[in-house]
């Protein structure tokens, strides 16, 4: 299904076991296959059931070389190469965090590399994204402001973006302001990381809950690194600290550990400005941001979305009923069952197991 909706390839590699066909794609069957270690991974699939599998997934791939399969994403997530590159291997790997958690926003993102901001066919988005823009030399900065500071879109920065600058190689939160155009003050101590939400009647806060703890791991991440799953609600730490100070922004979250701004914004009339102090954010507060910026949302679940203009596709992270709302109104028909979800319809309800996927057909 997201291949289907990113306009991707449909194969990548096999790893079938035979042992294991009435439980692929299961995170447990590594655990479980009671094949020898030598045939792992060295079977082509040959089971009639996943052969007709296969023959379905290559006809909807052939009807869709037909379709309208334009990208109508309208936010875009903004990586830069040189931060990565700069950063300690632990905010390299919290950076595949908050890509996860980006994935349960419940809307598409598209994404981009920060030089590719001054590229004259990107397009416009209402929501700007930037996980890790900690290191932007002059050139960054002016693309960023051309292409971001216009058409009243929103830009989330997280964490320390911008403080460094490559060229005169200082790191401050003059150079934090310069690109966010929020006031800061530094501080190199080190804090717990969760914060609050104080102003729930803002309206970039809407639907958030007073209760979530923010600025945590609110979901586990499995590292391959060490064969296991991070769990989530655990205590997290940074230093150094940029604290908005700036008179103008309004602070809507604050640390719980010293009070201090965790979650400001500034409006600046042609476009908006979130500043975010720490690195994790739950999907719902991104989904808030992203409403409030003017994007559709798909889905409040956490579930895993891919949409372009002829195909959605859903993952569920949960069991239970889903509310899936659409652009405009279609008619949805799922491409593996053929059940038909309405005419002329805005939305789709139907309910769904935890891991469970379905691909409609939006005509």
């Amino acid at each position: 299904g997201r291949d289907l909706c990113r306009n991707l390839y449909g194969w990548w590699f096999d790893m079938y076991d035979p042992d294991a066909l009435s439980k692929v794609a299961t995170v447990d069957a590594a655990r479980t296959i009671p094949s020898p270690p030598h045939e792992r991974g060295t079977w082509w699939y040959d089971a009639p059931e996943l052969l007709t599998l296969i023959s379905q997934i290559q006809g909807i791939a052939r009807d869709s070389l037909a379709a309208d399969c334009r990208r109508c994403s309208e936010i875009a997530a903004i990586m830069d190469e040189r931060s990565a590159g700069l950063s300690l291997a632990a905010h390299n790997r919290m950076l595949n965090w908050r890509m996860g958690i980006l994935s349960r926003l419940g809307a598409p993102v598209d994404f981009f590399y920060s030089e590719d901001l001054a590229h004259p066919q990107m397009p416009d988005y209402k929501f700007y994204i930037f996980p890790n823009a900690y290191t932007m030399d002059g050139a960054q900065r002016q693309a960023v402001a051309s292409k971001v500071r216009r058409n009243g879109a929103v830009a989330l920065w997280i964490y320390a973006a911008g403080a460094h600058r490559p060229e005169d190689d200082t790191f401050s939160a003059a150079n934090a302001a310069d690109l966010t155009g929020i006031e800061f003050t530094y501080s190199p101590e080190v804090i717990e990381t969760a914060f609050t939400l104080t102003d729930l009647s803002h309206a970039a806060l809407v639907g958030c809950s007073p209760e979530q703890v923010q600025g945590r791991f609110n979901y586990e991440i499995y590292r391959n690194t060490v064969r296991r799953a991070v769990p989530a609600g655990g205590r997290n730490y940074q230093a150094p600290n940029l604290y908005a100070s700036d008179p103008h922004a309004e602070m809507l979250g604050t640390f719980s550990t010293n009070g201090l701004p965790a979650l400001a914004l500034r409006d600046f009339g042609s476009w908006r400005s979130v500043h975010c102090a720490t690195q994790f954010m739950a999907p719902a507060l991104l989904r808030a941001l992203a409403r409030y910026a003017g994007c559709h949302v798909v889905c409040d679940s956490d579930d895993f979305i891919f949409i372009n203009t002829s195909y959605l596709s859903v993952h569920a992270a949960n069991g239970g009923p889903k509310r899936l709302s659409l652009p405009r109104p279609r008619s949805p028909i799922e491409l593996y069952t053929g059940a038909s979800f309405g005419e002329g319809v805005r939305e789709i309800v139907t309910t769904m197991e935890k891991g469970e996927t379905l691909t409609f057909r939006l005509s």
